[in-house]
């Protein structure tokens, strides 16, 4: 079953020059880890706990002053402005317009016949290890062949 094999092995291609790069700066983030990590080791239990509370009051002290801040200025912060469009469009002409889920009779004939093939193998005891193993690989195809029905219908 070629048509439901997933491709597993998606790599790319990565010239010398980005390979340099990319192991410099792990090397480099490593050594700043490594410092930090020994530095704060240095530091007694009762530095840590004055350090954590400093960050906590710090930063949720700068919180809730720009919440503060934000609700309670009078003047407008930000100003919304109108986007042009481009001069060659009409505004309210939607004879243009397709629908964004527009199914054609042929892509639905395709589905149904689909449906049919596995209708088929499901029933049929000699191939229902195949029907299995289509199931087993997309485990909600039955559902969106529903929706896609559904969705063919609705449009009409």
């Amino acid at each position: 079953m070629l048509l439901f094999k997933k491709i597993r092995n998606r790599s790319f291609v990565a010239n010398d020059a980005q390979l340099k790069i990319v192991s410099k700066l792990k090397d480099f983030k490593q050594r700043i880890a490594t410092c930090l990590q020994y530095k704060s080791e240095l530091l007694s239990s009762q530095t840590k706990k004055y350090c954590l509370l400093f960050f906590c009051l710090f930063f949720g002290g700068s919180s809730v002053a720009v919440m503060v801040l934000s609700a309670t200025t009078k003047e407008q912060s930000s100003s919304i402005t109108k986007i042009s469009g481009p001069a060659h469009v009409i505004p309210n002409e939607k004879s243009n317009l397709k629908a964004d889920s527009f199914i054609t009779k042929k892509e639905y004939e395709r589905v149904e016949q689909f449906k049919i093939y596995l209708i088929q193998l499901q029933n049929d005891s000699s191939f229902s290890n195949r029907f299995d193993s289509i199931i087993q690989a997309r485990p909600h195809l039955t559902d969106s062949i529903n929706l896609f029905e559904k969705m063919y219908l609705q449009q009409k």
